[in-house]
């Protein structure tokens, strides 16, 4: 890799970090963290240290002018206004302790029985299968929920991960007692393990750094918190290694392996989509429903019952993601991780990767204005659920899944009008 192309990486990463500063008067932006986190991958992926084949440089050149794009929209339209954290009020739990609430949280321990009766269902068919292939099967209309697949999906997935957003933003705000947290930190787990799944848990170290990362005014890291993290962590390496168990890897290679793989191979994966897949010849642009495309998991349904032929395009993305292939080295059978660029240029080219960047950009910054002049669950629940959504799409776009849209839904319209009673806490939530 030329010098020149780390002078420009860390031009970019450094030049960012300074203006998001100066514009929001405060380091806890969403730029900042953005490009540490996007702009570390980078630079980590150019090592090969698992012996993973390079990306090239043109794939290289449209990762940084992404990189670039998504600085300049969430630069641009950052703002230093803000509500005094003092003035922030807390949640009077007798007050507002209201049916509504407690329904809130009940559905939650509905959920929780859900999961662990598939829990008792994964432990059966690990009898008789081995991990990988129980993993590969999870989703399929064979594997974990049989015919009662489309209902997860559609109804339990997303409610499992609004109910996440919501908890944190509303327990770090103090404005929901701490026993929501746990119930949906709790479902998290049951659900990764019914699941044998890395993800939910990813979600909650994740968001769990972010909420205290945009709260760093205010919340105060205590030690408690640093175990909880490192405890879930471990979990996270436990179920890597119990997933490989039919491997002679000793653990710290797993996670060596599977940290770079994860978070590097996208890339290399992205520039062999760039090498092998041809605009008009392999697949045609898809204008905007790319970046959308969780709709079309709802319009899909909807046409299906009116028996009117409807073209899901995330089918016409995963011809391309679901096959799985060698990156080189240890990085063996990868599939899906494309990075969100995969999706936007699958929408619309260069032009679609430079747009796209720059329009979620702009909405990261919106929602991160939006919560500092008011403090509010909603606010910060979209705020958790956009950044993590963006910086996730190091892996693949995650608006393209029900679940997102489900939750954005869950957020705004069903836990801001059935959940919190906004009489007993006026412009609160």
């Amino acid at each position: 890799m030329p010098d020149s192309f780390y002078y420009i990486l860390f031009s970019v990463i450094f030049l960012s970090i300074f203006l998001a500063w100066v514009k929001s008067e405060t380091l806890a932006n969403p730029t900042t963290i953005y490009v540490i986190w996007w702009g570390g991958f980078i630079f980590l992926s150019t090592f090969n240290l698992i012996g993973m084949r390079l990306p090239s440089m043109y794939a290289y050149q449209l990762i940084i002018l992404s990189l670039i794009m998504f600085s300049v929209g969430s630069i641009t339209f950052l703002s230093n206004k803000k509500l005094l954290l003092k003035k922030v009020k807390k949640l009077d739990f007798n007050i507002n302790n209201s049916i509504k609430l407690k329904l809130f949280f009940y559905f939650q321990f509905f959920i929780t029985i859900i999961l662990i009766l598939m829990i008792q269902k994964t432990i059966g068919m690990l009898r008789n299968l081995n991990p990988g292939t129980f993993r590969g099967m999870v989703y399929s209309s064979e594997g974990l929920y049989g015919n009662y697949l489309l209902y997860f999906a559609y109804f339990v997935k997303p409610s499992l991960y609004a109910c996440s957003f919501i908890s944190i933003a509303g327990v770090l705000l103090e404005k929901l007692p701490k026993r929501f947290l746990f119930i949906s930190f709790l479902n998290l787990i049951l659900y990764s393990i019914s699941t044998i799944g890395r993800f939910p848990i990813f979600l909650i170290v994740i968001n769990l750094f972010l909420g205290f990362y945009f709260l760093i005014d205010k919340k105060k890291i205590k030690l408690r918190y640093i175990a909880s993290v490192l405890l879930l962590i471990t979990f996270i390496i436990s179920m890597s290694t119990f997933r490989t168990s039919n491997q002679s890897l000793d653990p710290f290679s797993i996670i060596k392996n599977y940290f770079v793989w994860y978070f590097a191979g996208p890339f290399t994966a992205f520039d062999y989509f760039l090498n092998n897949y041809k605009v008009g010849i392999d697949y045609d642009y898809s204008y905007f429903r790319g970046f959308i495309a969780g709709i079309d998991w709802i319009l899909d349904i909807i046409f299906k019952k009116i028996s009117i032929p409807f073209a899901n395009i995330n089918n016409s993305f995963h011809e391309i993601t679901a096959t799985y292939r060698s990156l080189g080295g240890s990085a063996i059978n990868h599939n899906s991780h494309y990075t969100m660029l995969y999706t936007f240029y699958r929408d619309a080219g260069i032009f679609g990767i430079a747009l796209y960047s720059y329009i979620i950009g702009v909405i990261n910054s919106l929602t991160f204005n939006t919560f500092r002049k008011n403090y509010s669950i909603v606010s910060f629940s979209l705020l958790l659920l956009v950044f993590f959504v963006s910086i996730m799409g190091l892996l693949k776009w995650e608006f393209r899944y029900i679940w997102s849209v489900g939750s954005v839904f869950i957020i705004i319209f069903i836990s801001q009008k059935f959940v919190i009673r906004k009489k007993a806490i006026q412009n609160e939530f």
